[in-house]
């Protein structure tokens, strides 16, 4: 890697994927090596603290209560990861951009957050990310 840092907007569904996917899959093992180079300082990186909701939430419903509490710890513990909080500025521009392209809130509330904080790119595996102008959709295995 160079030694200008990654800036990027990390998609709850890399969270996921590290929470949730078997440990020897593809997308386990990337989803691991770039939240070490997030962890390690390779990586500048931010999500919404939006994406606990998302990644507790899945992991409760496929694992159990028990196993969702020791996630959300994990993702809070995070070193190095920016957690961006969900403003009413970000909520703005969220239906703004819910009009233009048409996503899902959600989507919408990730998307109104890398753009509000200048992340040019976003990690997601998530195709919808594709149609926004001005945000760069990097596909996890390639992050």
């Amino acid at each position: 890697m160079s030694n200008m840092k990654k800036s990027l907007y990390v998609d709850a569904n890399v969270f996921i994927v590290a929470g949730v996917y078997p440990q020897e899959s593809p997308e386990f093992k990337a989803a691991k090596k770039l939240l070490y180079a997030v962890s390690s300082g390779e990586a500048e990186a931010a999500t919404s603290l939006l994406t606990w909701d998302e990644l507790v939430w899945v992991v409760r419903r496929m694992a159990g209560n028990e196993a969702a509490a020791e996630e959300g710890k994990r993702f809070l513990e995070i070193p190095n990861m920016k957690f961006l909080g969900v403003t009413e500025n970000i909520i703005r521009k969220a239906q703004n951009i819910t009009e233009r392209y048409n996503l899902k809130p959600r989507d919408a509330i990730h998307t109104a957050s890398a753009i509000v904080n200048n992340a040019g790119s976003i990690v997601s595996d998530d195709a919808d990310f594709d149609a926004v102008r001005g945000l760069k959709r990097i596909a996890l295995e390639r992050a």
